[in-house]
C-alpha cells in the first residue's frame, strides 16, 4: 500500500484599493487596510490558507485654481489649474464631455459654463473637481420673444443695466442718450449690439439678431 499525505498549502496575496473601493475573496469583501486570512480547499483536499494584505490609499482629492478669477470680460479667457501637482493624468470636460486634447494640468477657457477636471495617480485611482467660469456678456431680452416681427411692427430691446455704465445701443435710432430699454421699427432683418462697461471695468456687450418678416 502506498500512502500518500498531502499537506496544507499557505500563500500571501497582497492587494491595493482606492479610497472608497473593497477588495473580494472566497465569498468576503473587506473594505479597511488590514491583514485577511482566508481558509479554501485545494485540489489535494487539504486547507489551503491566503493571507491578505490589503491596502486601502488615502482619498485622492483635488481643487482647481483660476489664474485670476471665475468672472472675465467677455473676449478674454481665463486658465484654469490644478492646486498642487502630482504623478497625475488630467483630462478637462464640460457640459458637453471630455474635451478632446484637454490632457494637461491647466485649460484656457473663454466660454461660460462649468468645467470639470479629472486627475488619475499611478494606481488608477480618480479624482474630480469642478468650477463654474462665468464670461461677463450683456443678455437682451426681447418683445416679442423670439425676436421676430412682420413689417411695420416694433421690436422692444431691454437689458438689465445693473452695475453699467456708458451704454451703447448699435444701431441706434433714439433722439436721447441709449437707456436700458430701445423701441423699433426695422424694415429688413438685423443684429442689434449694445456695449456697456460694468463696475469690474469689463467691456461688456451684448448681440440679439431681429427677423423681420413680410407676414403676407
Amino acid at each position: 500500500m502506498n500512502l500518500t499525505i498531502n499537506s496544507s498549502t499557505t500563500s500571501t496575496n497582497n492587494q491595493t484599493v482606492c479610497y472608497g473601493g473593497s477588495y473580494s475573496i472566497n465569498g468576503n469583501t473587506y473594505t479597511s487596510t488590514g491583514v485577511y486570512t482566508d481558509v479554501f480547499t485545494n485540489a489535494s483536499g487539504c486547507d489551503s490558507t491566503v493571507t491578505t494584505n490589503l491596502t486601502v490609499l488615502s482619498q485622492l482629492s483635488v481643487a482647481i485654481y483660476a489664474a485670476t478669477n471665475a468672472t472675465v470680460c467677455s473676449g478674454s479667457s481665463v486658465t484654469l489649474s490644478i492646486v498642487g501637482g502630482g504623478n497625475y493624468t488630467y483630462q478637462w470636460s464640460d457640459a458637453n464631455g471630455v474635451i478632446s486634447g484637454a490632457t494637461s494640468s491647466t485649460y484656457s477657457v473663454s466660454t461660460s459654463g462649468t468645467y470639470t477636471l479629472t486627475i488619475t495617480d499611478a494606481n488608477g485611482c480618480m479624482a474630480t473637481a469642478c468650477i463654474n467660469v462665468s464670461v461677463q456678456d450683456i443678455p437682451i431680452y426681447s418683445v416679442p420673444a423670439p425676436p421676430t416681427i412682420c413689417y411695420g411692427d416694433s421690436i422692444v430691446l431691454e437689458i438689465d443695466t445693473f452695475g453699467l455704465s456708458n451704454i451703447t445701443w448699435v444701431p441706434n435710432t433714439l433722439l436721447t442718450p441709449p437707456v436700458h430699454r430701445i423701441v423699433d421699427f426695422p424694415t429688413f432683418s438685423h443684429p442689434y449690439v449694445v456695449e456697456a462697461i460694468d463696475s469690474l471695468g469689463c467691456d461688456r456687450r451684448g448681440e440679439i439678431f431681429v427677423i423681420v418678416d413680410s407676414c403676407n
